[in-house]
């Protein structure tokens, strides 16, 4: 649903807030099966991990990886490689999750207490939710090498819309969200990265602004800075 600005797309959500953050911590899990969007991004993070080679340690950043399931996902697949995996969400959620923690997985819930850089980036239906996202977009490549991008809803439409989005997390619940106008995301990815791959993810689909169509995935190569060598 369409709404006139992002203050009124808040205005009409509970948000994260309205989760159950009472109850226990959740287990990471071992999915029996994988879905398409999951075997999407263990795709994705493969071609980008082939391209990581000659490092004792892979480091991590999962923005809103909620219990942390691809850390293990990926761990399992890869045997041989080493991860340094944090988890970046809400406070409530990292406190919550602190039980499951060890050497190699950590929640945060702020930029702040994660690495200055990392190897890969994993953003799943995620960077839609942030106010933001185009600056968040520019820092996250800005600290790495690697943004692996999923579930995003990529529109023809002239300028990024805000939006009401309903989702069935625990029951139904509203969270502000932004339609993007297409050429305008890949141009913020271009300006400090290269698109190497995308794809469409069929199991999302939306009705927007007259136009139904999948949200994609896109595998970004972040430009070389003076701060860091790659």
């Amino acid at each position: 649903m369409g709404v006139d600005d992002w203050e009124s797309a808040v205005a009409r959500t509970p948000g994260y807030g309205a989760l159950d953050s009472s109850g226990p911590p959740t287990r990471p899990e071992m999915p029996l099966w994988m879905s398409a969007r999951t075997q999407q991004v263990m795709a994705a993070f493969g071609s980008a991990l082939d391209r990581c080679q000659g490092r004792d340690v892979i480091r991590v950043l999962d923005v809103g990886g909620a219990r942390g399931d691809y850390a293990g996902l990926i761990a399992l697949s890869y045997p041989k490689r080493r991860f340094k995996w944090t988890v970046l969400e809400t406070p409530e959620t990292a406190r919550r999750q602190k039980p499951f923690e060890s050497d190699d997985l950590v929640w945060v819930d702020s930029m702040d207490a994660v690495d200055p850089h990392v190897d890969i980036v994993l953003a799943s239906a995620v960077i839609q939710f942030l106010e933001d996202p185009h600056q968040r977009l520019t820092e996250l490549l800005a600290r790495s090498d690697w943004l692996v991008l999923n579930r995003v809803p990529l529109w023809p439409i002239p300028d990024d819309a805000p939006a009401v989005h309903r989702a069935r997390v625990g029951g139904p619940v509203l969270y502000p969200c932004w339609m993007f106008a297409e050429h305008r995301f890949l141009a913020t990815l271009r300006m400090t990265g290269e698109v190497v791959l995308r794809w469409h993810v069929p199991q999302d689909v939306a009705f927007f602004a007259g136009v139904r169509r999948p949200y994609q995935g896109l595998l970004v190569r972040a430009r070389p800075t003076d701060d860091h060598a790659r």
